[in-house]
């Protein structure tokens, strides 16, 4: 009888340990199944390509101030026109390629970025479900997780400027507008920056004296 009641409390666990690998195992399939999704690689390709048109644009307003600003820079400079004018204009347009590369470099580290996220969080649903937890809430809980991923993407994107990617051609323009104001201000003052007078007439008649 003793031996009876050993085999079938030894059975009952059997059967309940089997019970646990299978819920397990369903968890398990159910995470798998919300992640391996089709529609997840969509999501991210979607959001790639979202996140390389805002670079994009970025870009391309940084380029529009930057022409604006060497333009006027070159007017000021009476550079208008010469050599100095296409090594700028050429320079700028390889800093705006470069640009380019960057912007794609980015979209494509954020799509990245996003995969690892989502696999982080298929890992640690995997691990609930070892510890009990059940294919319904294993499915919603995945759906969530992706959601959040998501998002937390797209706030990465917009706080993750460009930079100023044509830093040297707005301060080509400041540099100018520097030169030109301290010009002015030498030309009010009457001495050159080594303090000697400006207007002739006045440096042959002080020295007639």
């Amino acid at each position: 009888m003793m031996g009876g009641s050993n085999d079938s409390a030894q059975k009952a666990a059997q059967a309940q340990q089997q019970q646990q690998q299978a819920a397990i195992t369903q968890s398990q399939a159910q995470i798998n199944s919300v992640f391996n999704n089709p529609q997840r690689s969509a999501d991210i390709d979607d959001f790639v390509n979202a996140t390389r048109q805002y670079y994009q644009q970025d870009l391309d307003k940084q380029k529009t101030i930057a022409d604006r600003n060497l333009k006027f820079g070159l007017a000021k400079s009476g550079l208008i026109g010469g050599s100095e004018q296409v090594d700028q204009q050429e320079q700028l347009g390889e800093t705006y390629a470069q640009g380019q590369l960057q912007a794609e470099q980015k979209a494509l580290g954020a799509g990245a970025n996003l995969q690892d996220a989502d696999e982080q969080a298929r890992q640690r649903l995997i691990a609930l479900a070892t510890s009990g937890l059940d294919s319904t809430n294993a499915a919603m809980q995945s759906s969530q997780a992706l959601q959040t991923d998501l998002q937390s993407a797209r706030a990465g994107t917009t706080a993750d400027a460009l930079g100023d990617i044509f830093a040297q051609f707005n301060n080509f323009s400041k540099n100018v507008d520097t030169a030109q104001q301290e010009r002015q201000a030498v030309k009010a003052s009457g001495f050159d920056i080594y303090g000697n007078p400006i207007n002739k007439w006045s440096t042959s008649y002080g020295g007639g004296q």
